[in-house]
């Protein structure tokens, strides 16, 4: 496959519930390692924390 979705987002995809893409320049060249993974991560619990 070209694509390879996460379970939680197909459900919410399939239940009209919203997605969010980030871009993922913050990991590979923005931050230095361990901040950058650090941050991501920080990133993804925020917005999952907001549903």
């Amino acid at each position: 496959p070209y694509l390879s979705i996460e379970p939680v987002v197909q459900a919410a995809l399939q239940n009209g519930q919203p997605v969010v893409a980030l871009e993922s320049t913050i990991i590979s060249h923005g931050m230095p390692y361990p901040q950058n993974v650090e941050t991501a991560l920080a990133v993804e619990d925020i917005i999952r924390q907001q549903g």
